[in-house]
């Protein structure tokens, strides 16, 4: 054989063993992002959607999104910051224990991981806000530095809390209308567009939402031309870790005393309310021995 022809071949094989011995965790990291519960890819014009965390749980697909971090190698550094309402949770076992009594103890805005081994590396997000944050995932290892930003944002949780309640008269005359407006937001105050079941409303048509106003709507009609009240009840159920639901109002119209004493009597009726929910709920669960008690 000629030298020439043994120095291509030497050449060949030389390169030929390069290639087989070229590992594949070379790639450079990638982050698949799964579990959204309105859409989206992450990126800054397709957030990905989280319902905020509900129950003090923290669950996959329900209101965690999971993120799985890939070609990792030993030794790769990956480091994970979070900006806005987003948080992160580090350990499967928070996203398991749906009995969190705080899920916001879980949250942090941080996490540092050096890989031990080649394994994926899994971490979950939450959102309390529907306004958008980011998730921005990096690592570095010797030669390679990569680093991706992904776009998360919230969607409102349960009915928790009425605000804002405009349009109810102090009096008026039998069967006359008036326009009534209010506000309901999420454990977090994020503003709740849909109403997912039924809102107790005494003397109060069925509200809806109006999208350009940003309120929901109802029309009042005077029940009497004497004292009635008016009530708006969303059945909110108080959770665990977060404040108690502020989920009903209530007003007297054509109440023949002064306007002080109309507002201690809707504010008793009020906290009656309240507690008889509660009353309710421990007869219904077997811990009290007494019978349910009927709203005012």
């Amino acid at each position: 054989m000629s030298k020439k022809l043994i120095a291509v071949a030497s050449a060949a094989a030389l390169a030929l063993s390069v290639l087989v011995a070229m590992p594949a965790a070379a790639l450079a990291p990638t982050v698949a992002i799964s579990g959204t519960t309105g859409g989206g890819t992450g990126t800054s014009s397709s957030n990905a959607v989280i319902r905020v965390p509900d129950a003090n749980s923290a669950v996959s697909g329900t209101n965690a999104l999971t993120f799985l971090v890939e070609e990792l190698e030993t030794g790769d550094v990956v480091r994970v910051t979070s900006t806005g309402s987003v948080k992160l949770i580090d350990t499967a076992a928070n996203v398991a224990n749906s009995a969190i009594y705080d899920i916001t103890a879980a949250h942090k805005t941080s996490i540092e991981k050096t890989r031990s081994s080649d394994a994926d590396y899994t971490f979950y997000v939450q959102s309390t806000s529907t306004t958008a944050g980011t998730v921005v995932v990096s690592v570095t290892r010797a030669g390679l530095s990569s680093s991706t930003t992904h776009y998360v944002k919230g969607s409102a949780g349960n009915k928790y809390k009425i605000t804002d309640v405009t349009g109810v008269p102090t009096t008026m005359a039998n069967a006359a209308t008036s326009a009534v407006t209010f506000k309901i937001t999420d454990y977090f105050g994020n503003a709740v567009e849909s109403l997912s079941n039924s809102v107790t409303t005494g003397n109060l048509s069925t509200p809806t939402w109006d999208s350009s106003a940003k309120v929901f709507k109802s029309t009042l009609t005077a029940a009497s031309s004497s004292a009635f009240t008016v009530e708006i009840d969303l059945g909110a159920t108080d959770v665990a870790g977060f404040a108690d639901a502020t989920d009903s109002y209530v007003s007297v119209v054509n109440f023949a005393g002064n306007s002080a004493l109309a507002t201690q009597v809707a504010s008793l009726i009020s906290d009656y309310n309240a507690l008889a929910k509660k009353w309710n709920k421990r007869v219904a669960s077997g811990t009290a021995p007494k019978k349910k008690v009927a709203l005012k």
